[in-house]
């Protein structure tokens, strides 16, 4: 069963706290109000992503054959003349 301890418990106790983490997150209090959680660094490893947000989304294996257009090649536009006398 998951702990609750007060912030003085939790500082004169760190080492149990720690311990007991281990097993089970543990819930630190200040002025009776839950404000923190002390987790294992295995369950911490967990929460955190595998990846970035790019990695997430790229192709995992994009494929551009040597005949293909390269896909970030600037557009070649033809100009026009303005003629800024009128």
């Amino acid at each position: 069963m998951q702990k609750i301890w007060a912030l003085n418990d939790a500082k004169t106790k760190f080492s149990e706290v720690v311990e007991r983490a281990q097993l089970e997150p543990q819930v630190v209090t200040k002025h009776g109000k839950s404000t923190a959680v002390v987790i294992s660094f295995e369950q911490y490893q967990n929460l955190i992503p595998k990846q970035n947000a790019w990695d997430m989304l790229r192709p995992l294996n994009p494929v551009l054959e040597d005949d293909d257009p390269d896909p970030f090649e600037r557009i070649q536009a033809e100009y026009r003349e303005i003629n800024f006398d009128d």
